[in-house]
């Protein structure tokens, strides 16, 4: 037996071949959890999005379903407030702004508190005033209660839910002969109607809203993840009014749409 031969080692070129084939399953399971670390960003960020969404809309929903609600007040509330609030600007309006239109939804609330929660007293007439500002690179969804018999605000405005950049309403307006809802108007289209504000039945809203974190590990290949699209790749957005809004960073987005019912309206 030749123990020099049985004792010999690895050859350079096997050497070779077994380091190249271990970086090859390094580069590749670090590749894997590359993509899996980018696909769980990705599903949180749409998460946060359907989250931001979501409770805005409940929040409008909520009050819109209660327009005109009143069970002490010999005339009813109107459903939208069209009267000014503050500086002489209408409650309910098209801002004509990136940040969308304003909705005051006019009511004697059922809780006697107003959007943000202040004590109203039993019987009092409030405009809860919705709209969309940026403070601070912070976009959100605002609120405030706007006291009818007064004509004073209950308390400062303050965000309710934060990563909305945009908001548009339309108003469904009844038709009699038709007995039915057959168009959907912005604030300046039904206010150009005789008694359109009265005829109002319902109210179609739509929210831009973002997750409110920069993502520079978009998915270029342009897909949709977790429902939202990506701005690196889709960078205009369509609401009610068909303008283009395009964002000028790298969030996530997706535009959400609701039709509410005014469940006082008869």
């Amino acid at each position: 037996m030749n123990i020099r031969s049985a004792q010999r080692g690895l050859t350079l070129i096997e050497v070779m071949i077994s380091v190249t084939l271990g970086l090859l399953f390094i580069t590749a399971a670090l590749g894997y959890l590359v993509t899996g670390q980018q696909s769980f960003r990705s599903q949180d960020t749409g998460t946060r999005i359907q989250e931001n969404a979501r409770f805005a809309m409940d929040i409008l929903r909520r009050n819109i379903r209660m327009a005109g609600y009143s069970d002490t007040l010999t005339i009813a509330p109107a459903y939208i407030y069209r009267e000014a609030c503050g500086a002489n600007n209408p409650c309910s309006d098209d801002t004509a702004t990136n940040s969308g239109d304003r909705i005051a939804v006019s009511m004697v609330s059922p809780d006697a508190e107003d959007c943000l929660g202040n004590d109203l007293g039993a019987d009092d007439h409030v405009a809860n005033v919705f709209w969309v500002e940026t403070v601070g690179g912070i976009s959100s969804l605002y609120c405030r209660g706007w006291d009818v018999e007064n004509d004073s605000w209950h308390s400062a405005a303050q965000p309710l839910v934060d990563g909305v950049d945009q908001m548009q309403v339309q108003y469904g307006v009844y038709n009699a002969a038709s007995d039915s809802i057959d168009r959907y108007l912005n604030a300046t289209g039904v206010e150009a109607l005789i008694n359109g504000w009265d005829n109002v039945r319902s109210v179609r809203l739509a929210l831009l809203v973002q997750s409110g974190q920069d993502t520079d590990d978009a998915d270029t290949s342009g897909n949709t993840v977790g429902n939202a699209t990506f701005a690196a790749n889709y960078t205009t957005f369509t609401l009610l009014d068909g303008a283009a809004y395009t964002p000028g960073d790298q969030r996530i987005r997706r535009v959400f749409t609701n039709t509410v019912a005014i469940n006082n309206a008869f």
